[in-house]
């Protein structure tokens, strides 16, 4: 008896699993023919549909509804299009009177089987596709909706083309999946517009598209092509771990206060040319596994790269920066020039000597100079006054700066010199005495102006120079002029030493320390000029 209790219920528990997902997968999905939710629509009834299987060609323009003009600024987009030289497969819908859908739409966990067209419609009422699959093409141009258009979690296997469309407050396509194309081409999102986790097949087009406040792209993921130039971005643009595939485009872009792409993955070609960017960009970790390019664009505050990757060359020819991170940023070759950098750099010294190699292997040498001088300026703030500290002395630091600029600027290392010759000429010529001009000729002689004047500055005289002529070393009262001074004091600063001057007995100690001087200073000269000139 037992037996026979336990074989019924196992027979029963097969029966059970095995017939009730066919239940409820009959239950799930009811079919409904899409002529008969026309029919509702027509006549202005709500449509609310949940898990049903939707037969037949799903044409909005096929049913008698209300219509009114196309807003101004559909026209103004189609104009903007013609301009521009948009195109598409199966041309432009001309702007005309718009039908006005007066229902709720809320269609919920549901298959479209054939193709779906709501485009150049007006929707005045809630609008709400939630886990909706459509099967065949999704067509959504030139579209109005009002406050919000919910897509939440679509499939679209086909293309879906929302071009020239126009959202309300909310727009939201999270965790939506598009096939082969997506077209929001001259698109208009409201406040916000969701695209988080979304999934782009080979081709999605935003291009002239502007967006409201908060654009989210965060985790979504792009196929080969995702092209956004021209378009216009609000407050916020989130791209946040988002994957964009071998080609994306944001030339001429235009963000507003913020654009995120922290931890982003750029495909084969990522150009940002000549786009404007607000008050913080980041690409803070993103990765681009080839070349990007970020020419001639606008940073207007902030902008971080810091531990960005570049697996190939990165392209900031023209690029205005304000403030700059470049912290553990990888790149094997960065066009830029120094000039873009110089006052926006946040300092770095692992950055700074990447740069500088950067910069000598492009043969961009008057920019490696330049980064290297910033960079020692940088460090010699960083050092201790202490002479003998672990980090270096400061004052060595500063010694290398005023000589020579830190081997990068022969010319100070001259100027040094010349200045060390006129300030030993000074020292030659002795203690100078200074002694009144003898007014009472200054007087007699035609009494002019400049005469009179003269006689007020007082005469300077070097009664006791500290050199001799070698061929007057017998008078005591020899002249010595500056230019005496100042000749003597170049031959012993260049060591040449003629011998037709030398030095009396209490001024020795200073041609041996000038010599010296003269010495040091031009092989600083010579080195620095080396360097700057022979470069490898």
């Amino acid at each position: 008896m037992k037996c026979q209790k336990l074989f019924f219920w196992t027979l029963l528990s097969f029966f059970v699993l095995t017939f009730m997902p066919m239940v409820c997968l009959a239950d799930e999905y009811r079919e409904i023919q899409a002529s008969k939710i026309l029919n509702q629509i027509e006549k202005g009834e709500d449509v609310n549909l949940t898990n049903c299987r939707i037969i037949g060609e799903f044409n909005l323009n096929e049913i008698k509804l209300e219509n009114v003009p196309t807003p101004k600024y559909n026209e103004l987009k189609y104009n903007e299009s013609l301009k521009s030289g948009y195109c598409y497969s199966e041309g432009f819908l001309e702007p005309k009177n718009i039908k006005v859908i007066k229902s709720n739409i809320i269609i919920h966990n549901s298959i479209f089987e054939n193709n779906l067209d709501f485009s150049n419609c007006l929707f005045t009422k809630s609008f709400s596709f939630v886990n909706v699959n459509c099967s065949s093409a999704a067509n959504f141009r030139t579209t109005t909706f009002g406050d919000s258009a919910v897509f939440g979690e679509c499939n679209f296997d086909s293309f879906a083309d929302f071009s020239f469309t126009t959202f309300g407050d909310y727009a939201n396509f999270m965790g939506s999946t598009f096939g082969d194309y997506a077209y929001f081409s001259f698109a208009t999102f409201g406040n916000s517009a969701n695209f988080m986790k979304s999934i782009f097949g080979n081709s999605a087009y935003f291009s002239s598209s502007t967006f409201g406040s908060s654009a989210n792209f965060s985790l979504a993921t792009f196929g080969d092509s995702a092209s956004f130039q021209h378009s216009i971005f609000g407050d916020s643009a989130n791209f946040m771990k988002s994957t964009f595939g071998d080609y994306t485009d944001f030339t001429y872009s235009t963000f507003g206060d913020s654009a995120a792409f922290v931890f982003a993955t750029f495909g084969d070609y990522a150009n940002f040319r000549y786009s404007t960017f607000g008050d913080s960009a980041s690409f803070s970790y993103s990765a681009f596994d080839d070349s990007a390019f970020f020419e001639e664009v606008s940073f207007s505050n902030t902008s971080y790269f810091q531990w960005a990757n570049f697996d190939d060359a990165v392209d900031f020819s023209g690029t205005l920066f304000n403030e700059v991170t470049l912290n553990g940023t990888d790149f094997k070759e960065m066009r830029v020039s120094w000039n873009s950098l110089e006052n926006s750099l946040v300092f770095d010294g692992p950055t700074y000597v990447k740069l500088i190699q950067n910069f000598r292997s492009l043969e961009q040498f008057e920019d490696a100079d330049a980064a290297y001088y910033q960079y020692r300026k940088c460090c010699q703030a960083e050092k201790s006054w202490t002479p003998f500290s672990k980090e270096g002395s400061k004052w060595c630091d500063i010694l290398m700066w005023f000589t020579c600029g830190y081997g990068v600027k022969p010319f100070r290392s001259f100027h040094l010199g010349g200045l060390i010759v006129l300030l030993f000429s000074f020292i030659y010529l002795g203690f100078p005495i200074a002694s009144w001009r003898n007014r009472k000729n200054a007087e007699s002689a035609q009494k002019s102006i400049i005469k009179t004047l003269l006689s007020l500055i007082p005469k300077i005289d070097w009664p006791n120079p500290g050199i001799s002529r070698l061929s007057d070393n017998n008078d005591s009262n020899q002249k010595v002029t500056f230019w005496d001074s100042f000749y003597f004091s170049m031959v012993t600063f260049t060591t040449v030493g003629y011998g037709d001057w030398y030095p009396k007995d209490n001024f020795r100690k200073w041609v041996m320390f000038e010599g010296f001087l003269g010495w040091v200073t031009l092989g600083l000269f010579l080195v620095t000029l080396t360097n700057v000139m022979m470069r490898p």
